[in-house]
């Protein structure tokens, strides 16, 4: 059983340019700090209730190809690629369980589609849902014995409401 980390705080400034009538390029940061206190005890995993907690601190660069749907809102695809450092500390109160204090570096690639309602010709307010992404990520904790690190990768479709993400956007 895992938990489900929702984030507690979500910031991501990012700025734009516009190359082309309908396209853009921008840059960005990330910054995410999640917490999750109340993991159950899993008697099939063995899993002993802890303590979850990450920051997330991101850089992005990604295209934007826009469509226009009306003379304000516009309908995008998103391609970009991101860059996240991420601290965990997991604390478990069971004796048996070591507790973990690490990193991971994670790479990713993902595309996905919103729509943009421009206020003027430089504000706008940013919806974005779902997305098609691929990732890999490089974990360390340094705690454990023998400094556990571990490699992986992973796809992701997902169109839930969790992937509902709305900011405002500045373009140049």
């Amino acid at each position: 059983m895992h938990p489900s980390i929702d984030p507690l705080l979500y910031q991501a400034p990012g700025f734009g340019y516009f190359i082309k009538d309908n396209l853009s390029i921008s840059g960005g940061l990330t910054f995410n700090i999640s917490n999750n206190y109340n993991v159950q005890h899993d008697p099939i995993s063995g899993a002993t209730p802890h303590t979850y907690n990450s920051n997330v601190y991101g850089i992005n660069l990604n295209s934007k190809y826009y469509k226009n749907i009306s003379d304000k809102i516009y309908f995008f695809i998103q391609g970009g690629i991101y860059y996240s450092y991420i601290t965990i500390k997991n604390e478990s109160p069971s004796l048996l369980t070591i507790n973990n204090n690490g990193h991971q570096n994670m790479y990713s690639i993902n595309f996905n589609p919103g729509l943009t309602y421009f206020y003027n010709t430089h504000f706008g307010i940013t919806a974005y849902y779902g997305g098609l992404g691929y990732s890999y990520y490089n974990t360390i904790y340094k705690d454990s014995p023998n400094n556990y690190h571990y490699n992986g990768s992973y796809f992701n479709f997902s169109f839930g409401l969790k992937t509902l993400y709305l900011g405002v956007s500045y373009c140049f």
